[in-house]
């Protein structure tokens, strides 16, 4: 039966796998996280690897390859927009915004075949280990692909577990192994439903596939249990936390309007009558987004006071800022977090680490001169995570999508026996407009919250401004492009989890070991392929002995 169904893929006509593998990858996208349908990913992928089994290695690469780039280009389209953006901005003419489009497109096809080249990684390595008939290819496929979806080097970090955001009670499980632990359920979840799927249609035996089904069920439940009584726990301790008031500001100013459409005092203006509307409620705190003020400010400067309108309460607020680095003979200029006292002096200033490709940074050096034409250049990069400290406040600042790198944040926390109690984002995701890029970037973040039981504060120039608690809820969030401000009262929390403790390298375990089977089968395939060339060459000096003799 498994060949007949090997042999009725193998026949169907290119036209028609065409179509179904751009289906679903359509599919499996959409149950992604961003998308909201994050239910549909404990079944989704079940079409292409009852696929990937079944066709032949080269034709399994080649579609593999068409599943992903599809997959990821519905994931990442909104990546356009900055570009559309960029050129259009102050009215251009129509010629550059279709030529920003078209440079758009031809970029996101790029990323999306790149990211979409982790699913060709997947299915060589599956394909590679598993030739062996049976169930062999739906037991090692999860492990592998887990590991390539956190490890493969990806320009946008995303994970298949963060689609279950949506199950707040399951996500808890966070702060065990992290989000990779939520994927490997999530993946065997599809593997055992179609082994017993398969077993009952090719009447096979279903004992194993029902352990193994079972066991996701048990994990599941396990899991919704622990992170109900997890839930509550914490809950508990936030309730005793010490707690600081904190004002969101969010301008609602894009890049564009930075770039010279909007007077900067006004944007300043509109920022601190912002702020006084909330003073009334006696802040701690005031946050403002990233580039909130895009001005070149000189890294020396000690007073803001031409920024900061408003007295007693502390400001920190997003810049950019210029040093001159004296061995390179040029001036460096960071995307920058600056903390002001409450009389406008300078405590602290925090450089963003991590650039965005194409934003802030051009990833592919042939680029630079286009985009040289065109008045960008680079960022540089910081290169030292801080601890902002004002009152009972230990900050770890992170600026745009730093706050998706699972690791960036947990390594941003505990700096020279200086622990954090509050993890703050200022974000500009004005760049991708009315997309699904603020949203999808605003779930991935929360789980930041969960992994490590720190508060996350987040504010942004256009939305989504948010605040997650330390159970991962998310209390407060802005509409996308509406002016908005909010004091909201956050519990400062110093907790260890298993996550940060050691749980993160629960990853790296299961990489290793993926690892390990593959130079073991490498290891013993290389020595099958000598011993019967050895053999095979004994023969044939034997057959020609024996014709010698013969003769």
């Amino acid at each position: 039966m498994e060949l007949l169904t090997k042999e009725k893929i193998r026949d169907v006509k290119l036209h028609y796998k065409i179509l179904f593998y751009t289906s679903i990858g359509i599919l499996w996208s959409v149950s992604n996280v961003g998308y909201s349908f994050g239910f549909l990913t404990w079944f989704a992928l079940i079409p292409f690897m009852l696929a990937m089994k079944y066709e032949s290695r080269k034709k399994a690469l080649i579609y593999s390859l068409l599943f992903g780039s599809v997959a990821y280009f519905v994931h990442l389209w909104w990546m356009v927009n900055p570009f559309v953006s960029y050129f259009s901005a102050g009215g251009s003419s129509f010629i550059l915004t279709i030529v920003g489009f078209l440079i758009g497109l031809i970029v996101t096809i790029f990323i999306s075949i790149y990211h979409g080249f982790v699913y060709f990684l997947a299915v060589f390595i599956t394909k590679y280990l598993a030739r062996k008939k049976g169930y062999i290819f739906y037991l090692v496929f999860p492990l592998v692909m887990t590991s390539l979806d956190y490890f493969y080097p990806k320009l946008w970090f995303d994970n298949i577990g963060y689609s279950q955001y949506i199950f707040l009670s399951f996500s808890q499980i966070a702060d065990i192994f992290g989000v990779p632990f939520i994927t490997l359920i999530v993946l065997y979840c599809n593997s055992s439903v179609i082994m017993l799927v398969e077993s009952i249609f090719y009447k096979k035996d279903v004992k194993f596939p029902s352990i193994l089904f079972g066991t996701v069920i048990i994990l599941v439940v396990l899991g919704s249990i622990y992170g109900w009584f997890r839930n509550e726990y914490i809950s508990e301790i936030i309730k005793k936390a010490p707690k600081t008031k904190i004002s969101i500001i969010q301008g609602n100013f894009s890049g564009n309007d930075k770039r010279g459409k909007t007077n900067l005092d006004y944007m300043i203006n509109v920022y601190n009558n912002l702020t006084l509307s909330e003073l009334q409620e006696s802040p701690d705190l005031v946050i403002w987004p990233e580039s909130a003020v895009p001005a070149f400010f000189d890294g020396n400067v000690s007073r803001f006071n031409n920024i900061k309108r408003f007295p007693d309460v502390p400001l920190l607020f997003g810049c950019h800022i210029g040093e001159y680095d004296i061995i390179s003979n040029e001036e460096n200029v960071y995307n920058s977090l600056v903390l002001l006292n409450g009389q406008g002096i300078k405590l602290d200033t925090y450089y963003k680490m991590r650039l965005v490709p194409f934003i802030e940074e051009i990833p592919f050096p042939f680029l630079n001169f286009f985009m040289k034409l065109y008045g960008l250049s680079s960022f540089s990069r910081g290169e030292e995570h801080k601890i902002l400290k004002i009152k009972n406040m230990k900050i770890s600042p992170n600026i745009c999508y730093e706050d998706v790198i699972p690791e960036f944040i947990m390594k941003s926390l505990d700096l020279k026996g200086e622990r954090a109690n509050l993890i703050v984002n200022a974000t500009n995701d004005s760049w991708f407009g009315k997309s699904l890029e603020p949203k999808m970037h605003l779930h991935i973040s929360g789980f930041r919250s969960i992994e490590n039981r720190k508060t996350l504060v987040r504010a942004t120039c256009t939305g989504h401004s948010a605040v997650f608690y330390p159970t991962g809820e998310l209390v407060y969030e802005s509409e996308v492009f509406k002016k908005d401000s909010k004091t909201i009262s956050v519990p400062l929390m110093d907790i260890n989890t298993i996550y940060n403790s050691g749980g993160w390298l629960f990853i790296y375990i299961l990489a290793l070991f993926v690892l390990l089977i593959f130079v073991y089968s490498f290891v013993k395939r290389t020595r099958f392929k000598l011993i019967r060339k050895r053999l095979l060459k004994a023969a044939h000096h034997r057959r020609n002995l024996y014709k010698m003799w013969m003769e």
